[in-house]
């Protein structure tokens, strides 16, 4: 059972590992790419943004990203796990 389960999860890792997901500052100034595995792949400013007057605005501009990088991150993680689930389901 255990030579199973292992396989199980390094096909879920190497899933994760090549998934990506996308999150934009509500400006779309800032946007940010994460890996599958939580690894932030890309980060991609809008030259816009280097004219922004006060950095608070940018600094806003990159945590709006992130988080909405790591929420569709999170609901990638789940679509997979689930996708997952259901294909050894059927397989059985």
């Amino acid at each position: 059972m255990q030579p199973q389960l292992d396989q199980n999860a390094a096909e879920l890792e190497e899933r994760l590992a090549g998934a990506t997901a996308t999150g934009r500052s509500a400006d779309g100034l800032v946007t940010i790419v994460v890996g599958g595995l939580g690894d932030v792949r890309a980060v991609r400013v809008d030259p816009r943004a280097l004219h922004l007057s006060e950095v608070t605005a940018l600094e806003a501009a990159f945590s709006e990203a992130l988080r909405a990088a790591f929420e569709s991150g999170r609901q990638l993680v789940m679509d997979i796990i689930m996708a997952a689930a259901v294909e050894k389901a059927s397989a059985t």
